[in-house]
């Protein structure tokens, strides 16, 4: 049913309208002659940028708890490569030892350590650089 249908089953059982009849096919001739333009894409660029505010600090808690879970889930493995790189290490440094000076086995085992914990940290402080880099970002 449309508007103007409603209209007159609202003008025939009022009893003001009847007193006071509307013109009903005037108001539908006005109703279809107007028409409105919207522009929907300025429309949503304007909308969007009334709320971009609230949704960036909606946002940054979430994007921290995602950063959060996910240093969460690469610490796990953790202690178990630490645990090998250490077995891993003084292999190294006897197998070494039986080749070189004490003195440079040290310096071959101590650059090797550094060098992995050199990539461990570089690894754990680029996560929340490539999250940042993957989320979407607003145009």
């Amino acid at each position: 049913m449309s508007g103007i249908d409603r209209l007159r089953e609202h003008a025939d059982d009022c009893d003001d309208c009847r007193s006071r009849p509307l013109a009903i096919d005037r108001i539908d001739a006005v109703l279809a002659s107007s028409r409105v333009d919207v522009d929907s894409a300025a429309l949503s660029r304007h909308a969007f940028a009334a709320v971009r505010p609230v949704l960036h600090t909606a946002a940054i808690p979430h994007f921290w708890r995602r950063v959060a879970a996910v240093v969460a889930v690469t610490l796990v493995p953790l202690p178990a490569i630490l645990a090998y790189d250490t077995v891993l290490l003084r292999g190294l440094h006897m197998v070494a030892s039986t080749l070189l000076p004490g003195t440079m086995a040290t310096y071959v085992v101590f650059t090797y350590a550094s060098m992995w914990l050199l990539l461990f940290a570089a690894s754990y402080a680029s996560i929340p650089i490539l999250m940042a880099r993957n989320a979407p970002r607003p145009s």
